[in-house]
């Protein structure tokens, strides 16, 4: 129901060009003829209304026939089997093609590939002669017909909407809904699909006319089924008793002017989908392009291990991405601890490894990503769980705010619903009990007026208002651990400080966030991380970080903010990811007290509640 509420709406959007309206009007004129062809047909066909060969007269508008029927009232009951052959042909084709194209492109892989190898065998069918051979051979009737139709046009639709299908799943809003533990049948059907409808609605639109103009080719040869007239069933009655030798062209030329009329109609409405999917700009591909699919093979067993006293453990963590013979190290040997219900901010430049790092607690790390070492969340290591067990923890225990706001918001389902969606997901709450509860959420993040916009569509919020809703599905799926990565990022004043009084209000919830942000970290956290070129180089209390950084690299960051009066204290450009196996601190090269010893690499030290990654405190 929601895909034909959705696909009429884009319809009406279509209808508004002068070209689209005129394919509109003629379609609902030849459905209409279809539908009420037993009240407008002037005679009834199942006996003759008149003597043979009859010209048009006021009597007989289109003339009689070789046998004496009305050939206007046999044009209007001709429409119903034409229009049937072709919506059912195409809406058959349509729901294969498309069927296919879904699970093909979203899972990859093996499936992919079977998938593909069956469709490229059934294009490479001559599907017009076929339909012949078999109408000739086994005198297929109306339904045999449709079918026979369907079969031979469902893999180019396949192969059309499945290249939509393999852009889409990498957008952001669908890496949302994994975050937020969708299943991946839940994500296909709620947020591939209804970005895909364009493509399809096109697609069907064209399957149509093909279909009628086969069946009415198959029919006009003879090979049709004679007991229902249609068009090219009048076509071939008309041709084998001498219409054209003996000028009857009010018997011809009717069925090839509505065969015509039909099929325009359906390309102009195909096209101006097609059009339309072109035009749009509110889904974008992210701009890593690599498959977010999981990275880890499938455990047959769901070991644990338990660490009573840690809530969140992360022990020798180490990413890297092989770039040809370069291997680029995202994160190295990341060792780290967090209570529950703490609050830590990891602050640092951009590509230090921070977002990779709370990409690795959700295991949605990039396919060609290489990970190394353990995460313990609750004692259980979460990097050799079973993939369904992820997707529990996913958004029931684990949830992720992801960074920006520009594509992670579906654009074609209204705000509310998608508030809602991780309340029926994980709670099992029904439709209009998880909109009362997403209207309270909006509220509660500071939407103004949110009983009317949870209504309205993401294009419709500004940017600080969809990072809110962001943090509202974050909040909606009642989970433990928060894991949130630039929550300030291009907001106003006036709008951080709601966020932060938001996440000040979260006292019972572990929030680990990574953001640039500074200001916020400080009033917000109970810890600063400080990571420089994929590693950790300082971890220190908030209170006292901010008053006394300990780590070259920390007074660097903090003197270069404008409280501190924008002071430049490195000498250099800094180094943001580590290219090889680095030994010595990579900071070293622009640090102005760097010395012989800061060619090794240094382990984090002990000095005044702080751990440091240089050798300054070694003592």
């Amino acid at each position: 129901m929601l895909l034909l509420i959705h696909g009429l709406g884009i319809m009406w959007q279509f209808f508004k060009s002068r070209t689209t309206l005129f394919g509109g009007l003629l379609l609902l004129f030849f459905l209409s003829i279809s539908i009420f062809a037993p009240m407008i047909a002037p005679y009834n066909l199942s006996h003759p209304s008149g003597k043979p060969y009859l010209p048009p007269s006021s009597v007989h508008i289109l003339g009689t026939n070789d046998i004496g029927q009305d050939i206007f009232s046999e044009l209007l009951y001709g429409t119903r089997i034409s229009l049937f052959v072709g919506f059912g042909a195409a809406t058959l084709a349509t729901f294969l093609g498309t069927s296919v194209a879904l699970v093909s492109g979203y899972f990859r892989g093996f499936i992919d590939n079977i998938l593909m190898r069956i469709t490229d065998f059934f294009l490479l069918i001559p599907g017009v002669l076929l339909i012949m051979l078999l109408a000739a051979y086994f005198k297929l009737d109306i339904w045999k017909l449709i079918i026979t139709i369907a079969f031979l046009n469902w893999a180019a639709i396949a192969r059309i909407v499945r290249s939509r299908v393999l852009q889409v799943r990498e957008m952001a809003f669908v890496r949302s809904a994994k975050l937020l533990g969708a299943g991946s049948f839940y994500i296909i059907f709620h947020h591939i699909l209804p970005n895909t409808l364009n493509i399809i609605l096109a697609n069907a639109s064209i399957a149509v006319a093909r279909a009628i103009v086969i069946e009415a080719g198959v029919s006009f040869l003879g090979l049709g089924d004679p007991t229902r007239k249609s068009w090219g069933m009048i076509l071939h009655n008309a041709f084998s008793h001498g219409a054209i030798v003996n000028g009857y062209f009010w018997w011809y030329l009717p069925p090839i002017l509505c065969i015509s009329l039909t099929v325009f109609s359906f390309t102009l409405i195909g096209y101006a989908y097609e059009e339309k999917e072109k035009r749009r700009e509110l889904l974008l591909p992210l701009s890593i392009k690599k498959d977010l699919r999981d990275y880890i093979t499938k455990s047959k067993t769901n070991r644990r291990d338990y660490f009573p006293k840690s809530y969140l453990l992360i022990k020798n963590l180490s990413v890297k991405f092989r770039n040809g013979d370069e291997i680029i190290y995202a994160l190295d040997k990341i060792n780290l601890e967090i209570k529950k219900n703490e609050k830590v901010a990891i602050i640092g430049e951009t590509g230090s490894g921070k977002s990779i790092l709370l990409l690795a607690l959700l295991r949605l790390l990039p396919a060609n990503a290489q990970l190394s070492g353990m995460i313990y969340y609750k004692g259980e290591d979460i990097l050799k769980v079973a993939d369904n067990r992820i997707r529990q923890l996913r958004g029931s225990e684990i949830v992720y705010i992801p960074q920006g706001t520009g594509n992670v918001l579906n654009p074609v389902l209204k705000v509310g619903s998608q508030v809602a969606e991780p309340l029926k997901i994980h709670l099992g709450l029904k439709k209009k009990h998880a909109l009362k509860e997403a209207i309270i959420l909006l509220n509660q993040v500071g939407i103004e007026e949110a009983e009317q916009r949870i209504f309205d569509y993401p294009h419709q919020y500004s940017g600080g208002m969809k990072k809110q809703a962001l943090i509202a599905m974050a909040l909606a799926s009642k989970a433990d651990l928060i894991l949130a990565d630039e929550p300030t990022k291009g907001l106003n004043f006036e709008k951080r400080k709601k966020i932060l009084e938001i996440f000040q209000k979260l006292d019972s919830k572990t929030i680990l966030t990574v953001t640039h942000d500074l200001w916020f970290a400080e009033m917000f956290a109970h810890r600063i991380i400080v990571m420089y070129a994929s590693r950790i180089v300082e971890i220190a209390p908030c209170k006292t970080f901010f008053i006394r950084p300990l780590h070259p690299y920390s007074q660097a960051l903090l003197a270069a903010q404008p409280s501190h009066g924008l002071q430049v204290i490195t000498s250099c450009e800094p180094v943001m990811i580590i290219k090889s196996v680095e030994e010595g601190c990579p900071f070293r090269f622009c640090c102005n007290k760097a010395f012989q010893r800061c060619l090794e690499k240094p382990p984090l030290f002990k000095h005044h509640g702080h751990e440091i990654r240089c050798w300054l405190y070694a003592s």
